[in-house]
């Protein structure tokens, strides 16, 4: 009698604190459970708004200049491709990416870390260099900029020559690439442009280096072939080959700037007009960019 009047006290309190869970007393692990789900209710994620476009390297450029803090664009040195890829997320603008590869015109892209191109053959010139730019994060300015955080890599390939005496003698050759690399922090600045296009549109971007902290950066541009950038290029062969000589080509040529030119000496000893030899503390890459949709081609009819 006692062990059933027992058990009935003990199931009638069972059924009290349940109801007492019920009524106002719920467990904490069903508080915890409820809180976490209403923060993300109240505070979601905000969508991703990107636009995501391909860089037209048929259509791009990127100029290359050498000055000082007062005239940064004192001395155009070279031209150059660029290709790569741009997303901007208009709702977090930090989420936004660039990448850009700059390399000489004629070289059919640009060479990878071992100084050979993607086809696995060794660049053409004896000396090359080849840029990245991969941004790591990204801030607008109170101007309507974009200043873009990321990492510059200088890719600057040689070839020695190997010259070989004999009769059949026509040039040199040159021996197999030597690779040197070099990566520091860099900013970007993205002027202000359509970035919320989802067609083609232009843009302009600048980065600024100081050879205290990138050395080797204007030698290794001074010292590099840069072929001069031809746009819409297309090339047609002749429709008989009596004295062919190869296809006619026609398109629009971009070229470094002029070098500035003063005389030589203005005295007895005057003999005539010299170059100025570019010099400066800083270099200056310009890029004059044409996107287009991701997954889109060229309208070029070049190469």
């Amino acid at each position: 009698m006692k062990a059933m009047i027992a058990f009935t006290i003990l199931i009638t309190c069972g059924i009290v604190q349940a109801q007492l869970g019920r009524a106002g007393h719920p467990q904490p692990a069903v508080l915890a459970s409820d809180a976490a789900a209403a923060l993300n209710r109240a505070e979601p994620d905000p969508p991703r708004e990107s636009v995501t476009s391909n860089v037209d390297s048929d259509h791009s450029i990127t100029r290359f200049y050498i000055g000082s803090n007062a005239d940064p664009e004192a001395f155009n040195v070279a031209v150059a491709r660029v290709s790569g890829a741009i997303s901007f997320d208009r709702a977090q603008p930090a989420r936004s990416e660039v990448n850009l590869v700059v390399y000489p015109s004629e070289a059919g892209g640009p060479a990878g870390p071992d100084g050979r191109l993607a086809n696995g053959r060794p660049t053409a010139s004896a000396a090359e260099t080849v840029l990245l730019f991969r941004s790591t994060g990204t801030a607008a300015s109170n101007r309507g900029e974009l200043r873009i955080a990321g990492e510059l890599t200088v890719r600057h390939i040689r070839r020695d020559p190997v010259v070989v005496w004999n009769e059949a003698y026509d040039g040199p050759t040159y021996g197999e690439p030597a690779v040197s690399s070099l990566t520091r922090p860099a900013t970007l600045v993205v002027a202000g442009s359509d970035t919320r296009s989802r067609g083609r549109f232009p843009m302009t971007a600048s980065l600024q280096v100081g050879n205290d902290s990138f050395p080797g950066l204007t030698s290794a541009i001074l010292h590099s072939d840069w072929p001069i950038v031809v746009e819409n290029e297309a090339c047609v062969n002749p429709e008989t080959f009596e004295d062919y000589d190869g296809p006619s080509c026609t398109g629009t040529t971009v070229s470094a700037e002029p070098q500035v030119i003063v005389p030589a000496g203005v005295s007895e000893d005057y003999y005539g007009m010299g170059q100025v030899l570019p010099y400066g503390s800083r270099v200056t890459v310009t890029f004059h960019l044409t996107a287009i949709p991701a997954g889109g081609s060229s309208q070029s009819g070049g190469k």
